[in-house]
């Protein structure tokens, strides 16, 4: 039995962003502590802390189709993402006021009762689909009880399921909803070089439900992943059915992948009414320019540098290539922005490009380099807008 262990990291970045030349300087500090290990035998215990250097406040902006459409401001999001055009806007700190939170606190342990399952209790991440397109809560840990059994009885099929409770903060200011349940879990069949599977969110925050299919197929040792969602109630409890589902879908493929040269293409569409509050079209990401303004369709940095390529209300394709040069890995990013609804303001800023290196400072610490840019459509009277970034991150 292994003593509990210390872990977490931190992540600083400083630098320029926005107008390069007026009022451009920022900083971000984002840290993460906590305590894991075997607590005895049979049972695992994890608890962490989490905490950003900011005032964890969202004001949100008005619905594009409403009033005051000019309306718009986020301090910082911490573990809340920002919605987007004709989204929930919020008030309050989230329960997040001091400004550090409980972000993990569970236990982990296996069953063989009629087939083996691995529990997990407690405040806890989840990514049951694989482009979490329905069910991933990267933006907030959740509380309930997740069970996984990758052979279901000794077969090639798979179950997943989380199913939990939650009083939320932001409940309460988004919909007067004080107490929710959310319940998700899939099935999948995987053979050595293929899988299909589907993912079912029974309910979601508020009255949310959706359901994907995906598959997964080796192509010439090459992975190529596809998955397909369609909502089928709001949070209200509003149903859509038939032409009026809303739908998302992702496709990625690993196009060279050898000791020297990695490409890899992305592809995704969601719909504007597609917004599953606990999903990949709402990850976890931070602020870190106050005067961006999605209003224009400036996509905030961190949202397509750190968060995965999927935008509600955007079709996206993008590819990126890591390499070396010399001793230095570099990654090179590049995103084409294209709007699927009039409500929202995608693809006026058309192409994203982003350039990261990153070098060993000592052992254990690196420095990261990057430089983004956002470039905006030719034929609108909208200036480019850049992030020139230095990063370091340990983990221990």
């Amino acid at each position: 039995m292994k003593r509990p262990k210390v872990t977490g990291w931190i992540d600083y970045r400083i630098g320029l962003v926005g107008d390069l030349w007026d009022n451009a300087e920022f900083d971000a500090l984002t840290a993460k502590i906590g305590i894991e290990g075997q607590i005895n035998d049979q049972l695992a215990g994890k608890i962490s802390l989490k905490t950003i250097d900011d005032v964890v406040r969202v004001c949100g902006w008005a619905d594009l189709n409403g009033p005051a459409p000019d309306v718009y401001g986020i301090i910082k999001t911490g573990p809340r993402t920002f919605i987007g055009p004709g989204g929930p806007a919020v008030a309050g700190t989230l329960g997040l006021g001091d400004n550090i939170w409980l972000d993990e606190a569970n236990l982990a342990y296996s069953t063989d009762w009629w087939t083996p399952v691995q529990w997990t209790v407690g405040r806890q991440f989840f990514a049951l689909d694989p482009a979490g397109l329905v069910a991933d809560n990267s933006r907030m840990s959740l509380q309930g009880v997740r069970g996984k059994a990758d052979n279901l009885f000794g077969t090639d099929i798979g179950l997943d399921l989380f199913f939990g409770g939650a009083s939320y903060d932001e409940g309460l200011a988004l919909t007067g909803i004080g107490n929710d349940g959310y319940g998700a879990f899939r099935l999948d069949y995987t053979r050595p070089h293929w899988s299909v599977g589907g993912t079912y969110l029974a309910t979601g925050y508020g009255k949310e439900q959706a359901w994907d299919a995906d598959a997964w197929l080796e192509v010439w040792n090459r992975d190529v992943t596809f998955e397909y969602a369609r909502g089928m109630q709001q949070i209200d409890g509003t149903e859509t059915w038939g032409a009026a589902a809303p739908v998302a879908w992702m496709a990625t493929a690993e196009l060279i992948d050898t000791p020297s040269v990695r490409i890899a293409g992305t592809a995704s569409r969601a719909e504007g009414g597609y917004d599953i509050t606990y999903s990949s079209i709402n990850p976890y990401w931070e602020l870190i320019d106050y005067n961006i303004d999605p209003t224009v369709g400036q996509i905030p940095w961190e949202r397509w540098t750190r968060a995965p390529l999927v935008l509600n209300g955007a079709q996206i394709i993008a590819g990126d290539v890591n390499f070396k040069l010399g001793d230095v890995p570099l990654h090179v990013r590049y995103a084409n922005v294209d709007n699927v609804s009039a409500a929202f303001p995608w693809g006026n800023y058309r192409h994203l490009v982003q350039v990261s290196g990153t070098k060993k400072l000592v052992d254990g610490l690196d420095l990261n380099l990057t430089y983004a840019r956002q470039i905006a459509d030719s034929g609108l009277a909208l200036p480019d807008i850049d992030l020139v970034q230095g990063a370091v991150v340990v983990s221990f």
